[in-house]
């Protein structure tokens, strides 16, 4: 039974990830690659599919190892192996730019496929993509057994390049779909006046810089022409397909509603411990002096909150932790449900892991969001689009105030009128 001990070697490096949960990063790092050298020369040995011994095969064959082995040891879907092209498209996300075709994916029943279409990218105007339509090649390359990740890397890339993207839509596989890839920029806040009394405020990710674009638009929305709080102004804010970002910038947004600075924001979780997060608990000299600015100053306005079910992470924390403070009702449906928290840690090669630290707890209340979501106040379903209507408005940029479309916005207008 000799024959089988090579499987058996080869097998082993997906378990030596769980090192990751046991001995830290930087270590586990090391043994892991440690040990991948030993299997990738048992590979070269007795694979029955040959592998070229170079650098760069043993480095995408690691690579691989990873990407499948770190979510599958600690079960957990959320964390992944990024590589260094991985952490350049995960940097940019974060900064709001990027170059690509407007489409963000989904795991669908264990294959990567369409979830929505940004609005007037090359995906959308392209009038051929769909939701629910399933990646299977780029550029002619199988990728329907690859991660979110990988297959995002391969669609991005230089801006007025073009990529050819192959779909499988109702068990048919398409022609490739060539794309010029475009600029993509999306504004973390976006504003649109519902009417004299009150602004809608859209906020797409929770990024870097969002609590200042978010601050201004409020500022905006319900300041005088003294600069004073009008308190007859209200605002809804438009939280659905959000799908999180960064805590410190929830922490920094909910600081603006919270009377006290003690306020709790969440409980996070870890393996052996948990911590609480407060409104006030800020170290950055220019975050300390954003919180002593716009600290509490529309704990008092009239507010209500638009989730869906794919407002996730930091989206359900904030409208959690406002509907728990008293601060705002919620509108919409039942959110997506991810309660965890992930940091991103760089590797000495440039790669990476976003690897799930802890789980977390909304408020003093200690709400459990993972797998479960936020309930809203007011249960209210949007109609979707289909046929010819679904058809007319593929690829146009539909406005962020559609009263007679948009039954969740009207019902929020309803709740902020006392019905």
């Amino acid at each position: 039974m000799k024959f089988w001990k090579p499987a058996v070697k080869v097998a082993f490096v997906v378990f030596t990830a769980t090192f990751l949960a046991q001995f830290g990063i930087a270590r586990a790092a090391t043994i892991v690659e440690a040990k991948f050298n030993e299997q990738w020369r048992v590979i070269q040995k007795y694979s029955v599919r040959e592998i070229p011994d170079t650098p760069e095969a043993k480095r995408e064959c690691f690579e691989k190892v990873l990407r499948g082995g770190i979510s599958m040891c600690l079960d957990d879907r959320h964390s992944v192996y990024y590589s260094a092209e991985d952490m350049r498209n995960e940097d940019e996300r974060t900064n709001g730019q990027f170059s690509g075709i407007g489409a963000t994916l989904t795991l669908y029943s264990g294959q990567v496929a369409i979830d929505y279409l940004m609005d007037g990218s090359p995906a959308a105007l392209s009038g051929k993509i769909e939701s629910g339509d399933i990646i299977m090649a780029v550029d002619g390359e199988d990728v329907h057994e690859k991660t979110i990740t990988y297959i995002v890397s391969k669609i991005r890339g230089t801006e007025g390049t073009n990529v050819a993207v192959t779909f499988k839509r109702g068990g048919k596989l398409l022609a490739p779909i060539v794309l010029k890839r475009a600029k993509i920029e999306l504004p973390s806040v976006e504003t649109a006046k519902i009417d004299e009394r009150t602004m809608l405020i859209k906020v797409n990710a929770f990024e870097q810089k969002t609590h200042l674009a978010f601050a201004k638009a409020v500022f905006d929305a319900v300041s005088d022409e003294r600069d004073n709080i009008d308190p007859s102004k209200r605002f809804v804010i438009d939280l659905r397909d959000n799908p999180g970002g960064l805590l410190k910038t929830v922490q920094l947004m909910a600081a603006m509603f919270a009377s006290s600075s003690d306020g709790i924001v969440l409980v996070e979780k870890k393996r052996n411990s948990e911590s609480i997060v407060r409104v006030g608990d800020i170290e950055n000299s220019e975050d300390v002096s954003f919180l002593n600015t716009a600290g509490g100053v529309f704990a008092q306005t009239r507010t209500v909150v638009l989730v869906n079910e794919h407002s996730a992470s930091a989206s359900e924390i904030f409208s959690g932790i406002l509907q728990q403070w008293g601060r705002a009702k919620v509108v919409g449906v039942r959110t997506y449900g991810k309660g965890s928290v992930q940091v991103t840690i760089s590797l000495r090669s440039g790669d990476g892991l976003h690897i799930t630290i802890a789980e977390y707890l909304v408020g003093e209340k200690r709400v459990k969001v993972n797998g479960i979501g936020i309930m809203p106040d007011v249960f209210v379903e949007n109609a979707l689009l289909c046929g010819d209507e679904a058809k007319t408005l593929r690829g146009k940029k539909k406005p962020l105030v559609d009263l007679s479309r948009d039954a969740q916005l009207r019902a929020a207008l309803e709740v902020l009128n006392g019905k």
